[in-house]
């Protein structure tokens, strides 16, 4: 299975915080930062969005890519959509959001009340795409297979992403295959 995140992989939740703040988005997000309110330089309190604001954050400029790139490598009911809402208001927007965007994944949606690894307990062929290092980690340390997605505030900052999201699921494949490069 492939367990798919939203927030900084299909959603792009620091545009969506930025217009909110009636900010310009900054060309660059400072590498190493997830920390929201480091990063904003306040405090971010994302409980207090509506269900509307969560349904309508922008995707991500490669959402669409990588989630074709899913589908060509893995049927729709082996794809997952995982996330950790922030609130009620952030549960209901993201089921929205999905519907909207990508209502072949929509009805797989799991929303996590703690960690995801914790939430599904991963088998050895599970695989998290993810772009926050942390649930990375727990979910090898959980016995699953795990994908960074590059972002500015991971190690993986600068790569492009849907090619290293592919490169690693056909390094993954072939592993359990038992090929070799």
């Amino acid at each position: 299975m492939i367990y798919l995140d939203m927030d900084g992989v299909l959603v792009d939740l620091n545009a969506g915080i930025h217009k909110a703040l009636g900010r310009k988005r900054p060309m660059v997000t400072r590498p190493g930062v997830y920390d929201l309110d480091d990063l904003f330089g306040r405090k971010i309190k994302l409980d207090e969005y509506s269900i509307e604001w969560w349904a309508n954050l922008p995707r991500t400029s490669f959402a669409s890519d990588l989630v074709e790139c899913l589908l060509h490598h893995e049927k729709a009911e082996n794809i997952y959509v995982c996330t950790k809402p922030a609130s009620p208001h952030s549960a209901a927007g993201k089921m929205v959001w999905m519907a909207y965007n990508y209502p072949k994944l929509a009805e797989r949606m799991i929303i996590c009340r703690g960690a995801k690894a914790m939430s599904v307990k991963p088998k050895a062929d599970d695989i998290l795409i993810d772009d926050y290092d942390d649930n990375n980690k727990l979910w090898k340390e959980m016995g699953g297979y795990a994908i960074t997605v590059p972002q500015p505030w991971n190690g993986m900052h600068g790569t492009p992403e849907v090619e290293h999201i592919e490169r690693e699921l056909k390094a993954f494949r072939d592993q359990r295959l038992g090929h070799h490069a």
